[in-house]
């Protein structure tokens, strides 16, 4: 006959047939991330090529063009201030006006190009490239590790 204390034990604690969420059960709270993340995962495909050309964009230089407004500010002076067109048919203005020389009024800015975003387009178009890491001594001997 067993003893009291191991009837109590077995009644107490460990695994129970039955007990506890089953396996591959979801929580709600990772349902509800699963959907937030396949919604977002749709709204990102869904504006790839902008997404594309923004980045290819950043990666291959930034234009902006200026316009210089002359402001008078009172007693016969005025200020330069240095407005960004936005406007498609004022930027072609602009271009025409600044290729003809005649105008000096509008000027155009450049950004460099991004290097990071140029890795980052290479990577995700044609795959990470393949790093390697040779360890051993010059001559080709075995490299030998001691542990103490």
């Amino acid at each position: 006959m067993e003893s009291i204390s191991t009837i109590i034990e077995k009644k107490h604690g460990g695994a129970r047939t039955g007990a506890g969420k089953k396996k591959g059960t979801k929580l709600p709270k990772t349902l509800e991330r699963l959907k937030v993340q396949e919604a977002f995962a749709q709204r990102v495909f869904n504006a790839s090529g902008k997404l594309f050309a923004a980045q290819y964009q950043v990666a291959t230089g930034l234009h902006f063009v200026y316009r210089i407004d002359e402001i008078e500010v009172g007693k016969g002076k005025t200020i330069s201030k240095h407005v960004l067109v936005t406007d498609p048919k004022e930027i072609e203005n602009a271009l025409n006006s600044i290729e003809s020389g005649d105008d000096e009024y509008y000027y155009v800015m450049t950004k460099e190009p991004d290097a990071k975003a140029v890795n980052m387009l290479l990577d995700r178009g044609l795959g990470t490239a393949t790093e390697s890491l040779e360890i051993g001594n010059k001559d080709g001997a075995p490299l030998i590790i001691k542990l103490d």
